[in-house]
């Protein structure tokens, strides 16, 4: 402890006074304690104690462990991390909510933890019939699987809020109860309080406008039997404040993270059809399935204040929170669907992203990447993850996800060729461009069955593994492998005439007939593109030697004519190596 105190600046005798904020920084806060074992160092924040509504005090986190080699900023829980995303299936999956979902996944896998996911239903009016399976099946499509939560099960169902209810009616009765909430008997339709912004919270507040709450608790008993009412949130003793992961601590002081006044008092619990709102349920729930990080966008910072009155009201020990700022684009505008396609859905069927591409392009927008790498696969990702978070927004750039997007490809095309059994993430890249290549060429030979199409994919993507950024443009750059193209004029570079080099590359197919090799694996490719050195040195030796370099380089450029009608693309051996003989002679002789 000594040794650690001494490296912290001293303020010299008989200097002038130091500012408030200046000493703060210099004083080690006496909140924390620091020891070292094992060589790990551990920095264990204040313990929390139970929360009364007598005395509200702030929010505690859990102990966080600081790995070896990390700075002290990179923050882990020294314990096994429970964390959840609890989507509302009121809309389709987007790339804001699937990267609060991952972050969220990759701090439990990290910690050997769990991952949970609870369906927050409540508002039955909103629902989108399918929103629900889809945002599963774009969950497990992610690579990011729950381990508790629907279709799986878990100790702590049912997972779905609308199952809940009772559990949601009996708490707040219980904060009525302790006065810490009041039944309100006032319409709906009446007007919010002039000095709160309602904007935080929606309709959730607002609406009291015959102080219900002086209502005596036997009076408005009595009342409930027979009125419709709802369970308004009442006057806390203190205003909380917690100690943010990302922000430190905050309180509804804290204008700089919470610009606006947040709404904690005459908030609705309970609706008048005996339905929680977002904040009660939100609060119980986490409660209840033992959640112990929340990582969630600086949208909700918010509500966070009526959420830690709200764990003040029931005695319970809240959740660390790590609030990340949202996704803008390059004008710090909030990402919408006219800057690009936000729905997954829409991702991986339409631009035929990667799971693998997005995870990982989600991952670096405000998580700090220790590594110099970019090109993190998700077991890389979660040997990596930590709690440290860039403040402030993030700024989609989607040149970086097709940066990825060609990476991953490449990856995953080079494992498929070393593998000798199927590779699922191969065989959706290939599903991909097979679909793109009958969309675009339905008439063509190779698009109309006659030939095994998705063998032929596998070989294209074999010789072309590095330029895949989506099936369109993948086929569209690989189009005369798909249908024959109009044919070019022949280059006049070279002094050797057309007629010559058609004859020469006919001897040369020949001699290298592809149609024997068998195209699974790099050493197949390797084959055929000796064949064909060989052949073309071996002709243009016989030619002579003042001139074999120049046939040598003619004869490529005539076959790539011929063959690839002109275009750019993988070296003339291996094209002819996919093409096949026959292929390759139709195209000689067009």
């Amino acid at each position: 402890m000594s040794r650690l105190l001494n490296v912290l600046p001293r303020r010299p005798q008989g200097t002038a006074s130091v500012c408030k904020s200046c000493s703060d920084r210099l004083s080690p806060p006496a909140i924390r304690h620091f020891s070292i074992s094992s060589g790990a160092f551990t920095k264990t924040l204040q313990r929390p104690h139970a929360i009364s509504t007598a005395s509200s005090r702030f929010f505690s986190t859990t102990a966080v462990h600081l790995a070896k080699g990390h700075s002290n900023r990179e923050l882990l829980p020294s314990a096994p991390a429970r964390t959840r995303f609890a989507p509302s299936p009121t809309g389709y999956l987007h790339l804001g909510s699937l990267r609060t979902a991952l972050f969220n996944y990759l701090l439990a896998k990290r910690t050997g933890g769990q991952f949970l996911l609870r369906i927050e239903d409540t508002d039955q009016k909103r629902l989108v019939p399918d929103a629900e399976q889809r945002l599963c099946d774009d969950l497990k499509w992610a690579g990011v699987q729950w381990d508790e939560g629907p279709q799986v099960g878990g100790p702590y169902g049912p997972y779905k809020q609308s199952e809940r209810t009772p559990l949601y009616q009996k708490h707040a009765q219980e904060l009525v109860n302790s006065k810490a909430a009041f039944r309100c008997f006032c319409s709906s339709t009446a007007q919010a309080p002039v000095d709160v912004d309602a904007s935080l919270v929606g309709s959730a507040i607002g609406g009291c406008h015959s102080d219900c709450a002086s209502i005596p608790l036997e009076e408005s008993a009595e009342r409930a039997r027979s009125e419709k009412h709802a369970i308004r949130f009442g006057k806390p003793d203190k205003a909380p404040s917690w100690s943010d992961l990302v922000y430190g601590k905050v309180s509804l002081e804290s204008k700089k993270t919470l610009p606006q006044r947040a709404a904690v008092e005459g908030v609705i619990l309970l609706k008048g059809d005996g339905t929680p709102t977002y904040h009660l349920a939100n609060v119980i729930d986490d409660h209840y399935m033992k959640i112990t990080h929340v990582i969630r966008g600086t949208e909700w910072m918010s509500s966070t204040p009526l959420h830690a009155a709200l764990y003040n009201a029931f005695g319970w020990t809240p959740p660390a929170f790590a609030h990340v700022g949202l996704l803008t684009d390059k004008d710090q505008a909030k990402l919408s669907k006219r800057n690009f396609d936000t729905d997954i859905g829409a991702l991986k069927t339409k631009h035929g992203i990667l799971p693998e591409s997005l995870a990982n392009f989600l991952s670096l927008l405000g998580w700090r990447n220790p590594t110099r790498d970019d090109v993190l696969e998700m077991n890389k990702l979660v040997e990596l993850f930590d709690l440290k978070f860039t403040k402030g927004n993030s700024i989609v750039s989607f040149d970086k996800l097709w940066y990825l997007q060609k990476n991953h490809a490449k990856i995953i095309i080079e494992r498929a060729m070393q593998s000798s059994t199927s590779d699922p993430s191969f065989e959706t890249l290939v599903g991909l461009i097979e679909s793109s290549a009958r969309t675009a060429y339905p008439q063509s030979e190779a698009a109309s069955g006659s030939l095994d199409l998705k063998t032929h994919i596998m070989n294209i993507l074999f010789i072309d593994s590095k330029t895949y950024e989506n099936p369109t443009s993948y086929v569209e750059r690989n189009a005369y492998f798909f249908t024959t193209l109009p044919p070019i004029s022949p280059s006049t570079e070279s002094s050797i005439s057309t007629s010559d080099l058609h004859d020469a590359a006919l001897e040369l197919m020949s001699k290298i007939n592809t149609s024997s090799v068998s195209l699974n694996t790099s050493t197949d490719y390797a084959q055929v593109k000796q064949r064909l050195d060989s052949a073309v040195e071996e002709y243009s030796r016989a030619i002579g030697d003042e001139r074999s370099k120049e046939w040598s380089k003619a004869l490529h450029r005539y076959l790539r004519e011929k063959l690839c009608f002109g275009r750019p693309g993988p070296g003339s051996s291996q094209v002819m190596a996919v093409l096949g003989y026959e292929e390759c002679m139709k195209r000689l002789e067009m």
